[in-house]
């Protein structure tokens, strides 16, 4: 049987996550924080999408980043 995620790799702030199939975030705050998932644009650039994570929730992102920038409370690891 194949699965759609085999690894999962914790990630810093700010650092470039290399190649992955998808994104899992949680927030350990009370109110909603926002993420940047970046991405490579159409150029061979960078473009960051910004994604809300509701509060004391965790949210799974089918997307391959370049890297993730975020603030305080959220944790996670991306998926390959």
């Amino acid at each position: 049987m194949s699965y759609l995620f085999n690894e999962v790799k914790p990630f810093a702030n700010n650092t470039a996550v290399g190649k992955c199939k998808g994104v899992l975030l949680t927030n350990t705050t009370g109110s909603a924080v926002l993420a940047d998932l970046w991405t490579y644009g159409d150029l061979g650039t960078t473009a960051a999408t910004r994604v809300s994570i509701p509060a004391n929730a965790t949210e799974i992102f089918h997307i391959r980043v370049w890297g993730i920038s975020y603030g305080a409370g959220v944790t996670g690891a991306v998926l390959a």
